[in-house]
């Protein structure tokens, strides 16, 4: 399937929220958040809508959105800010979760104190959180287009690199992906669910040309 038209990159709306959450859930099964429920992805895709220190991203084919980016130039402490700005709205959408799976619990917990898993070696970095392609549109630059245009608005924003976390095992797609960007892996660690992960990161010091 051909697509005439190019891919347009613009700040995701409130509106396309609901696409974006099914984009995610396709992009992602199996996966924590996705296990939270729409409830929650609405809520936190809202936050990131909504936030001064927050970017959302969305690629858009002829007006219909087929991707996603969410990224914050304040990482740290970014679940607390979203769980006492939206109180009651974050515990409902915790609330059928942890119904369904008590033992989640001390993971959301540990969310509230989440310092962005920053590299230790430097301050100033923004994290790209998650990056949502629609299946349809894999392999297309789609997810390259949003990458650049995410460091550009880092640069404009006083970011002095960026940084993203991904698994380390069997991801040998997304690790090419990035490092054909110019990211290169800052460290390795290992989660407290015992998932062994890869930290990312690319010094940004001008705009990117895309």
């Amino acid at each position: 399937m051909k697509y005439s038209s190019k891919l347009d990159v613009c700040p995701l709306r409130s509106e396309q929220i609901s696409k974006a959450v099914t984009i995610h859930q396709a992009a992602f099964p199996g996966f924590f958040l996705t296990f939270l429920g729409p409830a929650f992805l609405k809520l936190l895709y809202h936050f990131y809508v909504r936030g001064k220190t927050e970017i959302a991203l969305a690629g858009e084919y002829n007006g219909q959105i087929v991707a996603t980016l969410l990224g914050t130039i304040r990482p740290q402490g970014f679940y607390k800010r979203l769980a006492i700005c939206h109180f009651t709205l974050f515990a409902m959408a915790c609330f059928m979760p942890l119904l369904r799976q008590p033992t989640i619990f001390p993971r959301l917990l540990r969310a509230l104190f989440y310092r962005g898993d920053a590299p230790l070696s430097a301050t100033g970095g923004a994290l790209l959180a998650s990056v949502c392609v629609d299946p349809m549109f894999k392999k297309k630059g789609t997810g390259k287009k949003l990458v650049l245009a995410f460091e550009n608005k880092c640069f404009e924003m006083g970011a002095q690199f960026v940084y993203l976390t991904t698994d380390r095992n069997n991801n040998k797609a997304v690790h090419e992906f990035y490092e054909r960007l110019g990211w290169s892996v800052e460290s390795e660690f290992t989660t407290p669910q015992g998932r062994s992960m890869c930290r990312y990161w690319k010094k940004i010091s001008q705009p990117v040309i895309q």
